[in-house]
C-alpha cells in the first residue's frame, strides 16, 4: 500500500489530505419543509419488515414491493432494481412493474438511466444486463463493490486484481492495483473509491489519483461534477467539490449515505429516519431507518 500512498501523494495538498477536523462547527439535524425548493427527484429505500419504496418530488412515498429486499438502487426516471433474498433481482419500471431479471443471488447490483443493470454473482463474476441483449458476462473475476454511472459504465474492485473501470467502447481498464471497500462512478468516468487503510480516492481522466482524504469513509459516492460525498467515522457526512474542497453537511452518524447528479444527498441517519440534503438544507422523509437506500 506504501507505494500507492507516495504515488499518489503528489496529487495531494494539505487541505486535501488531513482528516475532517474535529472542531469543526456541527450542522445539526432539523427537519425543515422545503415547499419552495428543489429536492432530488427519486429515491428508493428498503424499510426493513415494510418492503421496497420509491420516493419522488411531488409524489411523495410509494410502496413498490411489501417484500423485503437486501438492496434497492433507483436510477433519474423512477426505474427501481432490487435483490429479494430467495428470489433474485428484480427490476422495477413505470408502466411495467416487476420483472424478474434473474434468479441468482446478488447484493452488489445498480442501475442505469437506460434501466440497464449491473449484478455481481458470486463465484461467477461481475454481469451487466440490457434490454434487447439480456446478460452480458463483463468478466468472470469476482468484485466486493461495483457500481453503475446513469451512462452505463461500470466501476468494479475485483479481488485479487484491484480497482478496474469498464467503458462499452473500451472494455475494461486496471486504474489500481491497491484494492476497495468501495468504489462508486459517475457519467463521466471519475471514480470514488474507500482503500482500507488509506483513506479516500477519486480518480479523474488526465488527473489520474487524488488522495481526497486519510481518514476511512464507511459509505461513499460519487455525483456527475465529481463531487464525493461520504461517511466519516466519528465525523458524519461530508462533501467534497472541486474548488473548495470538504464540507460538513452533518456531524450525526449515517448508516448510508448517497448522492445525484444535481448534488442533492440522501442519508439515513440511525434512529433519526431518511432525510436530503438540497445544498443548504435537510429534510427529513420519513422518521424509519432504511437498511438500503440511493438516490437518482
Amino acid at each position: 500500500m506504501n507505494w500507492l500512498l507516495k504515488k499518489l501523494q503528489r496529487f495531494c495538498t494539505p487541505s486535501q489530505s488531513c482528516p475532517p477536523s474535529r472542531s469543526c462547527r456541527s450542522t445539526r439535524l432539523s427537519v425543515e419543509l422545503l415547499e419552495d425548493r428543489s429536492v432530488p427527484s427519486v429515491v428508493a429505500a428498503e424499510f426493513p419488515g415494510h418492503g421496497v419504496w420509491r420516493y419522488e418530488s411531488g409524489v411523495g412515498w410509494q410502496q413498490l414491493s411489501p417484500n423485503n429486499a437486501t438492496t434497492v438502487v433507483a436510477n433519474s426516471v423512477g426505474d427501481v432494481v432490487a435483490e429479494f433474498p430467495g428470489n433474485g433481482v428484480y427490476r422495477y419500471m413505470n408502466g411495467v412493474g416487476w420483472e424478474h431479471l434473474n434468479g441468482s443471488q446478488s447484493n452488489l447490483i445498480g442501475i442505469d438511466d437506460q434501466a440497464d443493470v449491473v449484478a455481481e454473482f458470486s463465484g461467477l463474476g461481475v454481469y451487466r444486463y440490457e434490454n434487447n441483449v439480456g446478460w452480458q458476462h463483463l468478466t468472470a473475476a469476482d468484485a466486493n463493490s461495483v457500481a453503475i454511472a446513469g451512462n452505463g459504465d461500470v466501476a468494479a474492485n475485483l479481488i485479487g486484481y484491484g480497482i478496474y473501470r469498464f467503458e462499452t467502447t473500451t472494455g475494461w481498464d486496471r486504474l489500481s492495483a491497491a484494492e476497495a471497500s468501495q468504489v462508486a462512478i459517475d457519467a463521466n468516468g471519475d471514480v470514488a473509491a474507500e482503500i482500507p487503510g488509506a483513506g479516500v480516492y477519486r480518480f479523474e481522466d488526465g488527473v489520474g489519483w487524488q488522495r481526497l482524504d486519510a481518514e476511512n469513509a464507511t459509505s461513499i459516492a460519487i455525483s456527475g461534477a465529481g463531487t464525493v460525498v461520504v461517511e466519516f467515522v466519528g465525523y458524519g457526512v461530508y462533501e467534497y467539490a472541486n474548488g473548495t474542497g470538504w464540507k460538513v453537511l452533518s456531524r450525526a452518524t449515517a448508516s448510508t449515505v448517497d448522492i445525484n447528479t444535481s448534488g442533492d444527498v440522501v442519508a439515513d441517519f440511525q434512529g433519526l429516519g431518511v432525510y436530503l440534503w438540497n445544498g443548504s438544507a435537510w429534510q427529513r422523509i420519513d422518521v424509519t431507518d432504511a437498511s438500503s437506500l440511493a438516490i437518482a
